[in-house]
């Protein structure tokens, strides 16, 4: 797994109560072989400022389980 997070989406994360999880389902190859497939998630909350979704952290993982997430 690989995740990623820049200061900013930090103190908004750190600020909320409730967070999104957002998959795009099979849209990149794996780094780690071939013929895998991998995934790409993102942490969602909704904006105080402009009161829309805003993305607070990133991760790739190539198993969709929920023993991974």
């Amino acid at each position: 797994m690989v995740a990623w997070v820049a200061p900013w989406q930090k103190k908004i994360l750190l600020k909320q109560e409730d967070t999104n999880l957002d998959s795009t389902h099979k849209i990149c190859v794996s780094f780690l072989s071939d013929c895998g497939d991998c995934y790409l998630f993102s942490l969602v909350t909704r904006s105080h400022v402009t009161n829309k979704g805003c993305p607070v952290a990133f991760f790739i993982t190539n198993s969709e389980s929920s023993f991974t997430i």
